[in-house]
């Protein structure tokens, strides 16, 4: 899978999706990516996306963040798609197309985990914690990269 760097960061460029699945729980989501030998973003990573240059997309309905406000929308910027959420694995997602909600690695107590959401209506990005229950996208980080960075 194809990734970018941002923020000194290795983001894969696609949702992950696993047999149709593309929403998971907070629990599955950790197995898949370290199945992949990724990971989920920490809540800490998802502030400093926050804080680059970022513009709602509403032809292809989801947020582009880049480095630099010249490179929205450009091979150099990270696309999230705004896919929605589904609370309670019901078989249609609310929201879609409106709100985008990727789960953090970060915990924030046994019952609940971090998550990084936006509207587009609005432009609003945001970090906020959920039941673990609940069904996110999720975009996972390549340490990969770090680790190559390294030596």
């Amino acid at each position: 899978m194809k990734t970018i760097v941002l923020n000194g960061i290795s983001w894969d460029t696609e949702n992950l999706e696993v047999n149709g699945e593309t929403h998971f729980t907070y629990e599955e989501a950790k197995i898949e990516a370290t199945k992949l030998g990724k990971r989920l973003p920490t809540k800490k990573e998802f502030s400093k996306l926050l804080k680059l240059p970022h513009s709602w997309d509403n032809l292809k309905k989801g947020m582009w963040f880049a480095e630099r406000g010249e490179d929205l929308k450009s091979e150099k910027s990270l696309f999230l798609p705004a896919y929605g959420y589904n609370i309670d694995k019901r078989d249609w997602l609310d929201y879609f197309g409106v709100y985008g909600n990727y789960w953090s690695i970060t915990s924030n107590s046994t019952h609940y985990a971090y998550y990084f959401g936006f509207r587009g209506i609005k432009n609003r990005t945001y970090i906020n914690y959920y039941y673990r229950y609940g069904c996110f996208s999720v975009r996972c980080i390549n340490d990969s990269y770090n680790e190559k960075k390294k030596e």
